[in-house]
C-alpha cells in the first residue's frame, strides 16, 4: 500500500538513503544541494514529514502518530529495495531518525545522522513555555517580519552561511511547527539515553561553526556509542547541507 507521506526518489543507484528533513522543511531544502551532487551509486528517497511540504496532516498531532507515519514510509521503501537502507535525519530530522532506529532498527543499514542537537537551546526551549511559548514564537516564525529579524540574526553570527534558513516556515501552519518543536523538547527531557541501546552503524555530520548545542553534545554521543563515526565538515555553520554540500557529498557517500 502506498504511504500517506510524500516521498520523491533520486538516482538509480544501489546504495539507498533515506532523509528525513530539519525542522519545518520540506525534504528539498535540506537535501537539494546534495542530491544533485551525489554520485551514480546512491539512491536517494527525501521524505516530507506530517503536514510539511506536500505532505498531508496527520490524522492526530502526537509523537507516535508522526512516528508511525514516518515508519510506514520507511517500510515501504525498504520493501521496495529489498533490503535494510541508510537513515539519514538532518538537523531535528535526527529526532524523528533516532526514535525509527529505536523502534525498527531492522528497517535500517546505518543511521546518518546530520548536525543532530543534543539539547535544545535556551532560547528554543522559552518557545514551548505553557501559556506564553506559542505566542512568541508566532510573532517570530508565522509573521514575515519575524522571520526577516531571526534570519539577520543567524547570518550575522555566521550560522547559515548566507543561505535564507527561514523563508520555508511561511509554507507551514505555525500551530504545526510548534507542535514539532513541543514533540523535540519532549525528547530532550526524556533524555538522549533513551537511545543508547539503537545498534546499527552510526555516523554524525557537523559543521566546525555550528550551534553549541550541537558541538558541545559530541562527546556525549560519543561516550553513548563506542562505535560512532564523528565527521566534521570545515568551514560552516549548521547548514552543511547547503553551505558546502561539495564537502558533505565527498565525506557522506
Amino acid at each position: 500500500m502506498k504511504p500517506n507521506l510524500h516521498i520523491e526518489t533520486y538516482g538509480d543507484g544501489h546504495d539507498v538513503h533515506f532523509g528525513i528533513p530539519g525542522f519545518g522543511a520540506p525534504h528539498e531544502k535540506s537535501f537539494g544541494d546534495v542530491v544533485e551532487r551525489m554520485p551514480e551509486h546512491i539512491k536517494f528517497y527525501g521524505v516530507d514529514p506530517p503536514g510539511i511540504g506536500k505532505s498531508p496532516q496527520p490524522s492526530e498531532w502526537t509523537w507516535d502518530t508522526v512516528t508511525d507515519l514516518l515508519l510506514e514510509s520507511l517500510e515501504h521503501t525498504v520493501e521496495e529495495v529489498g533490503e535494510p537502507i541508510r537513515l539519514v535525519g538532518a538537523c531535528s530530522g535526527g529526532f524523528h531518525a533516532l526514535e525509527m532506529a529505536t523502534r525498527r532498527p531492522d528497517l535500517i543499514s546505518e543511521l546518518v545522522l546530520i548536525e543532530p542537537f543534543g539539547y535544545m537551546p535556551w532560547f528554543v526551549r522559552a518557545l514551548v513555555i505553557p501559556g506564553l511559548g506559542y505566542s512568541v514564537f508566532h510573532a517570530m516564525f508565522g509573521t514575515e517580519t519575524g522571520r526577516g529579524l531571526i534570519q539577520a540574526g543567524l547570518t550575522a553570527r555566521g550560522l547559515t552561511g548566507g543561505f535564507d534558513t527561514m523563508s520555508s516556515f511561511a509554507n507551514a501552519r505555525a500551530e504545526d511547527l510548534h507542535t514539532y518543536l513541543r514533540f523535540y523538547r519532549n525528547c530532550e527531557i526524556r533524555g538522549a539515553q533513551f537511545f543508547k541501546d539503537i545498534d546499527v552503524p552510526k555516523r554524525l555530520f557537523h559543521g566546525s561553526g555550528t550551534f553549541g548545542a550541537v558541538k558541545d553534545a559530541l562527546p556525549m554521543w560519543q561516550a553513548m556509542w563506542k562505535d560512532l563515526e564523528i565527521i566534521t565538515i570545515d568551514g560552516v555553520g549548521h547548514q552543511v547541507t547547503q553551505e558546502d554540500p561539495d564537502q558533505l557529498v565527498a565525506k557522506m557517500f
